[in-house]
């Protein structure tokens, strides 16, 4: 702080004479005239001169200060640094092995824990909490395994024989239903043999209803046809002297019609008549032989 109070006490003289050329910013040319505007600027050019002249003196030496105590820290640095360098290297030596030794430790723990792990494994034991495995010593450990192993052989041969019995009910559940099964299968095929007899009875039974019914229905039909043609037969009996009277009057209409068309030189009308003569003697015909009035 003293260097730099020094510092600054080179600018109280400019500082005063700076407040002295305060009113220096209100002239002007118009009023105050070139010569006492140019003298103006003039004086406050060689105060900013001088300010700046002393700014540098200072900053030179405060340059030349700070390469002289630089100079001096590095050349006290470089001898302290060398052995600060080597207490490190001692330093980190010493970590470094510390370090190689936790973990030389760590490894033989891990090591040793995965034996105790591996031999529980094999001994059919099931662990739960690792870290007190971990924590047991060799003593506590032995009789851990020992007691543990006769639990876990004691728990296996009870399972062992659960599992048996199991296998056994569910064999003796299979055979049961097996033989169920047979038996049901056994009932259904007689059933289905029953149905099958019953379905053969019936079916036989409905054909010979069918042969019945069809000697029947031909019966029937038989009878209905004799009964058609002695009814047909009766009705031409009965119709035979209305049809001998019939056939003299178409022959008589036929001869006469004839004769007709060829007395009026109409030959080609006796075919039309005669078509349409053959039509109406089979319509007339057919009354006569239904009963119809004579």
């Amino acid at each position: 702080m003293s260097m730099i109070e020094t510092a600054l006490a080179h600018f109280r003289e400019p500082e005063a004479a700076i407040a002295s050329v305060q009113e220096y910013g209100t002239l002007t040319v118009a009023v105050d005239g070139i010569g006492k505007v140019s003298e103006a600027r003039k004086q406050l050019k060689r105060l900013r001169i001088d300010i700046e002249k002393r700014r540098k003196e200072l900053n030179e030496g405060a340059l030349t200060y700070q390469r002289t105590v630089n100079a001096e820290a590095n050349r006290l640095k470089a001898l302290v640094e060398p052995i600060e360098a080597k207490l490190q290297a001692e330093e980190d030596n010493y970590e470094e092995a510390k370090r190689k030794e936790r973990e030389a430790k760590e490894a033989e723990k891990r090591a040793a824990l995965t034996a105790r792990l591996n031999r529980l494994g094999q001994s059919g034991v099931a662990v739960t909490d690792v870290a007190a495995v971990e924590a047991m010593d060799d003593a506590s450990f032995e009789f851990f395994v020992l007691s543990e192993s006769r639990k876990a052989e004691e728990a296996r041969q009870a399972a062992e024989a659960a599992r048996r019995e199991a296998e056994e009910f569910a064999a003796q559940q299979r055979r049961e239903r097996e033989e169920l099964a047979a038996k049901m299968a056994a009932e259904r095929a007689a059933i289905e043999a029953e149905r099958a007899e019953l379905r053969r009875q019936q079916e036989e039974m409905q054909k010979a209803q069918e042969v019945k019914r069809r000697e029947e229905e031909q019966r029937m039909r038989e009878a209905a046809e004799a009964q058609r043609k002695a009814a047909e037969e009766a009705r031409e009996a009965a119709a035979k002297p209305e049809l001998e009277k019939l056939e003299m009057v178409l022959q008589s209409m036929s001869t006469a019609g004839v004769a007709m068309c060829t007395e009026l030189d109409r030959p080609w009308w006796g075919i039309q008549l005669g078509t349409m003569f053959d039509a109406l003697s089979a319509g007339m015909r057919l009354h006569v032989r239904n009963g119809g009035a004579s």
